[in-house]
């Protein structure tokens, strides 16, 4: 599981280094789900049946513009993450499995319910009210990214 995470972190900094720094926020963790998901459909994704417990890897990658937290988890029963308001804008990648997300419409209130099933995923924007459930055996891959530069338009 940890050499998968380390193969992961590995595209990520390739992945960064190729895309355009003026390029941040939500619009990035887009950018990187297609490219990631892309990259992980050719590994050997087998290996999280070694797995006897909860896992969770956690790394930080910083460019000139961005600080990305990624976290690779593994749950081996179900869990609920239950009205939580992210702070950052977030990345959840489904490897294995299936995540439930229900998202709160700040504006009118409705919920949105999505199931991300294996190899998709959903970016979802900072101050946003989710509800997220794993399910058992679950591979999950979250990026929440930090903007260094706020203005853009001001970069020289």
């Amino acid at each position: 599981m940890k050499d998968l995470f380390k193969q992961i972190e590995i595209f990520i900094k390739e992945e960064l280094s190729s895309i355009n720094p003026k390029i941040s926020g939500i619009v990035l963790l887009e950018i990187l789900k297609y490219k990631i998901i892309e990259k992980l459909r050719n590994l050997n994704l087998n290996i999280y049946n070694e797995v006897e417990e909860n896992v969770e890897f956690t790394n930080f990658i910083e460019n000139e513009s961005n600080k990305l937290g990624v976290m690779l988890k593994f749950f081996k029963n179900p869990v609920s993450n239950l009205n939580f308001e992210n702070k950052k804008n977030l990345l959840f990648i489904c490897i294995k499995e299936t995540i439930k997300i229900n998202i709160k419409d700040y504006k009118t209130k409705k919920i949105f319910n999505y199931n991300c099933i294996p190899m998709t995923g959903i970016a979802i924007t900072n101050g946003t009210n989710c509800k997220v459930k794993y399910e058992k055996n679950s591979l999950i891959l979250e990026l929440e990214i930090e903007d260094k530069i706020i203005n853009i338009e001001k970069k020289e």
